[in-house]
């Protein structure tokens, strides 16, 4: 678990963004995270955060469901101090876009890699889990009704053993 503040980040989100990282290193040729404050590895980063951002919604109030990913997420993940940057990272991506084509290629080509949906909602996650408790009661239930009613056919029956 990542933890940051109150917020704690899903262990399925937080492997999403290994691998949109990870995804967007093959990409560029270098690790995007690494590298200071050169403008390619700033521009890469761009990209990053805004692939994060379409897919999660960073910095959209008022989501039916509970917000999975944060700006302070994204800013702890990357190793800015706060999200402030994170935010000028987000604002400046269509300037980019407009300067230079190929980071909205690149941006398109891994989107589309890793869908700009968050597929498995954590509200419904819960409900499933309830769910499956539930079944897995009822089994257990089911389970201890077969023992004691073999246990009862063996005490009436001398001939098994």
């Amino acid at each position: 678990m990542f933890i940051r503040g109150k917020t704690v980040l899903s262990d399925y989100v937080m492997s999403d963004m290994v691998i949109i990282h990870k995804l967007l290193n093959l990409e560029f040729g270098f690790n995007i995270l690494e590298g200071g404050r050169k403008r390619e590895r700033v521009d890469a980063r761009r990209v990053f955060v805004q692939i994060l951002h379409k897919k999660y919604g960073l910095n959209i109030q008022g989501k039916a469901y509970t917000k999975l990913l944060t700006l302070e997420h994204v800013a702890s993940y990357i190793g800015y101090n706060n999200h402030s940057s994170v935010i000028h990272l987000l604002r400046n991506f269509e300037a980019l876009c407009a300067w230079d084509n190929y980071y909205k290629l690149v941006y398109d080509k891994v989107l589309k890699q890793v869908g700009d949906t968050v597929l498995v909602k954590e509200n419904s996650l819960l409900e499933q889990k309830r769910m499956l408790l539930e079944q897995i009661q009822l089994i257990d239930d089911q389970l201890i009704l077969l023992k004691d009613e073999q246990k009862e056919n063996k005490d009436s029956d001398p001939t098994i053993w």
